[in-house]
């Protein structure tokens, strides 16, 4: 079976650590982040240069958004850690 995530908040703090570990074990990973004040594109560049890692940038609200990147992507796993926490 094909190890294939959907990594909400893929380019936050946790997000990203997560998305790069997925990526070197071997996963599918797509990352999904209305890329707001706590995303970093930067945080994900080396997965994104070398193509091992797909950046959605929408926000989890996006009903329609989020329906089709299941539909497109059909992850067996989903890990959700879109949030914005004003701490």
């Amino acid at each position: 079976m094909t190890r294939r995530a959907l990594v909400t908040g893929a380019a936050g703090f946790i997000g990203s650590a997560l998305c790069k570990r997925l990526v070197a074990e071997g996963w599918e990973v797509t990352g999904y982040d209305a890329l707001t004040y706590a995303a970093h594109r930067a945080s994900l560049s080396p997965e994104l240069d070398t193509g091992a890692l797909d950046l959605v940038e929408a926000n989890i609200c996006d009903r329609a958004a989020l329906a089709r990147i299941f539909g497109e992507v059909r992850p067996s796993h989903v890990f959700h850690l879109a949030a914005e926490s004003h701490v």
